[in-house]
C-alpha cells in the first residue's frame, strides 16, 4: 500500500482533503500542515519522492524547500510552469519531473513509474551532483558575494571572513 505524506499548505489544499474523503483514502494520506524548518530534513530522508506545486504568477520564486529536496537529491514532481526558475532547476539537477497544471495524464504516469522504480528498488533520477553542489550553504553565498560586487562594486564580509 501506499502512504502519501502531505506538509504545508496553499491553494488546492482543501480541494485534495475533500477528494481524498471522496475517495475514501484517508487512511493512506497524513496531513501534517506547516511543519518547522527543522523537521523538513527528517521528513525528506524518509521520502520516496517529493511534489513539489508552484503557481504561475511566483515563477521567479524559488522556495526554500527546492533547497532543502536538492540537498536530499530525492525525485521532484513538479506541478509548476515548465518554463519557471524552480523547474529549471530540478530538471538541470536531474530530479525533477515537471507537469503543468492541467497535465493530469503525464503527472499520473510520472507517479506510477516512480512507484513501480521504487518497488524494484531503482533509481528513477540521475542527480547532477555537480549542479546541486552549486546550490550548497558554502557556495550560495560566496555566489551572492561575488554577485554583488561586480554589480555594485561593494565587498561583502561572510561571517567566517570577519574573524
Amino acid at each position: 500500500t501506499f502512504k502519501l505524506v502531505l506538509a504545508g499548505s496553499g491553494p488546492g489544499f482543501s480541494e485534495v482533503l475533500k477528494l481524498s474523503k471522496k475517495m475514501m483514502l484517508e487512511k493512506n494520506i497524513s496531513y501534517l500542515g506547516i511543519i518547522p524548518g527543522k523537521d523538513i530534513s527528517k521528513l525528506l530522508s524518509s521520502a520516496v519522492a517529493v511534489i513539489i506545486v508552484q503557481e504561475k504568477e511566483n515563477a521567479m520564486e524559488i522556495p526554500g524547500k527546492v533547497f532543502e529536496n536538492l540537498r536530499a537529491c530525492k525525485p521532484v514532481i513538479g506541478i509548476m510552469p515548465t518554463d519557471c526558475e524552480t523547474a529549471e532547476i530540478l530538471v538541470k539537477a536531474g530530479l525533477g519531473f515537471i507537469h503543468e497544471k492541467p497535465d493530469i495524464k503525464g503527472l499520473s504516469d510520472t507517479l506510477i513509474r516512480t512507484w513501480i522504480a521504487w518497488n524494484k528498488k531503482e533509481l528513477i533520477v540521475q542527480p547532477d551532483n555537480d549542479f546541486i553542489q552549486e546550490f550548497s550553504t558554502t557556495k550560495l553565498p560566496l555566489k551572492l558575494k561575488h554577485l554583488l560586487k561586480e554589480l555594485i562594486g561593494f565587498t561583502v564580509l561572510l561571517d567566517d571572513e570577519k574573524s
